[in-house]
């Protein structure tokens, strides 16, 4: 017996794969991207994370300002002195120029999220301003210590920079040099640089109180 002649053993040319098999391949293939693109998202997180953690602290302030081209620099100072004793983490005065080439002073603060309402209204109280603006942002902030070292003339606290766990600066507290520079009657400089040798030949050594960022003034 012979097979018939029409009788083929190959699949008809006009033969396909289910559409359903393509589509299911296509939604495999999107996916694992997909996937790799979530991994490499979620690496880079963590790649910044812990750059921040060895670092410092990553924090969230808000930065408070209005302009015044009304104002005494007595009204300005008091401002200053009220937003710092209000918990604000700085405050500062910077010249600029108005509208119609009016020389201003713009007042500004930085701030904690949860004291912001608190500040703008004691600004609105303070100032001849209209309204007060504010922005959110993130700032990077070393931690801080503070130590006490021996002078002639008394004890003084140093503020330390640390990076990593390590002092990288240290800054006498202008406070208690002042005072032990008015009671003893010698040069601020003086008792600055006491301190400062005070804190060099201790080779850091001391105990010390540890700040977080958010405690500074200063950023």
């Amino acid at each position: 017996d012979h097979a018939h002649p029409h009788d083929h053993t190959h699949a008809h040319p006009h033969d396909h794969a289910h559409p359903h098999s393509k589509l299911e391949t296509r939604n495999s293939k999107l996916e694992t991207r997909n996937s790799s693109l979530v991994t490499h998202h979620s690496s880079l997180v963590t790649h910044h994370s812990s750059l921040v953690t060895r670092h410092s602290s990553l924090e969230t302030v808000v930065e408070l300002r209005c302009n015044l081209d009304d104002v005494t620099g007595e009204t300005i100072a008091y401002a200053i002195e009220r937003l710092l004793a209000a918990g604000a983490l700085d405050a500062w005065a910077a010249p600029l120029t108005m509208k119609k080439g009016r020389p201003a002073l713009q007042l500004a603060c930085l701030a904690r999220p949860a004291d912001v309402e608190a500040l703008a209204r004691l600004i609105l109280r303070e100032t001849p301003t209209l309204g007060v603006r504010w922005q959110t942002m993130e700032r990077l902030a070393a931690d801080r210590a503070t130590v006490e070292v021996a002078t002639p003339w008394g004890q003084v606290r140093l503020k330390q920079k640390l990076l990593d766990g390590a002092v990288v600066a240290s800054s006498p507290e202008y406070d208690d040099c002042a005072a032990l520079a008015r009671a003893h009657g010698v040069p601020l400089a003086e008792v600055y640089a006491a301190a400062l040798a005070a804190n060099h030949a201790e080779g850091g050594n001391h105990e010390t109180s540890l700040q977080r960022g958010d405690d500074s003034r200063t950023g």
